[in-house]
């Protein structure tokens, strides 16, 4: 059974006119497969066809993360 999942997408914070960007973090919603649920807390692993993901908050009803390099 796959759970779900919410991955944040971090970008630049701040504009070349020194402002603050409105749209800096996306969150992408998702699933991730049962074994997720095993995931430690700070642990990277790949998603496939995505990139590699820092866990934040690993739970058996559902998967928190960061985007840490594509």
């Amino acid at each position: 059974k796959n759970i779900p999942c919410e991955i944040k997408i971090p970008s630049e914070i701040v504009g070349r006119d020194d402002n603050p960007l409105p749209d800096s973090l996306k969150i992408i919603k998702g699933l991730c497969e049962e074994t997720c649920k095993k995931i430690s807390p700070n642990e990277i692993i790949q998603f496939e066809r995505f990139g590699f993901v820092k866990i934040e908050k690993p739970s058996p009803k559902s998967i928190k993360g960061i985007l840490a390099h594509k």
